[in-house]
């Protein structure tokens, strides 16, 4: 009787540690599926992640190319604005300097006319002094003062080389004032 309560008691113990052993074998393999299934579905989701960042990646290129491409049309019409205006500044620039330019020549040319009538005047006025040389002497001064108020009133207007005298009803070209004035002196010394 004895023996047979230990050998029960054997048979007993020895299935409760079977399976204990067969809880222990089975919570092992289902710690890795567990672990396996995390793994799976943390690359699972990673993945995802990775697909959703790169089709928001490529919605967001692809606004910011249309947005790009949208502004910069909307500007082209400013742009061709602001060039044209440029242009037609840089042109009216270009048109001041060369009048400028054209200025600074003329009066090049005038400063060094003006010696040789001083030297037809004093040529005039050392000859034999009669009603006729102090005319031409006159004449020439007269067409001289002419000269230079027309020239200063050039300088300041820039706009037209022709000029009007203030006491004259006829304009007074620089060019034309000079031949004048050089034909008066040498026409009028032949004079008695």
């Amino acid at each position: 009787m004895e023996n047979a309560e230990r050998s029960f008691e054997d048979r007993v113990d020895l299935k409760l540690r079977e399976a204990h052993r067969q809880r222990i074998v089975e919570m092992s393999a289902l710690r890795y599926y567990v672990d396996e299934t995390s793994i799976l579905a943390a690359k699972d989701v990673e993945a995802r992640l990775e697909a959703q960042s790169q089709q928001l990646e490529l919605r967001w290129k692809e606004r910011m190319h249309r947005t790009v491409c949208e502004e910069t049309e909307a500007h082209i019409p400013s742009l061709e604005q602001r060039l044209r205006s440029s242009m037609v500044a840089e042109q009216a620039r270009s048109n001041l300097q060369r009048k400028h330019d054209e200025s600074c020549c003329n009066k090049l040319a005038f400063q060094e006319m003006i010696p040789r009538i001083e030297i037809v005047v004093k040529l005039v006025a050392t000859n034999e002094v009669s009603a006729s040389r102090k005319h031409t002497e006159s004449l020439v001064k007269q067409h001289l003062n002419r000269s230079l108020s027309a020239f200063s009133r050039l300088t300041a207007s820039d706009n037209h080389l022709e000029v009007r005298d203030s006491n004259l009803n006829d304009g007074v070209d620089l060019s034309e004032a000079s031949n004048v004035v050089m034909t008066a002196a040498l026409s009028n010394t032949q004079v008695e």
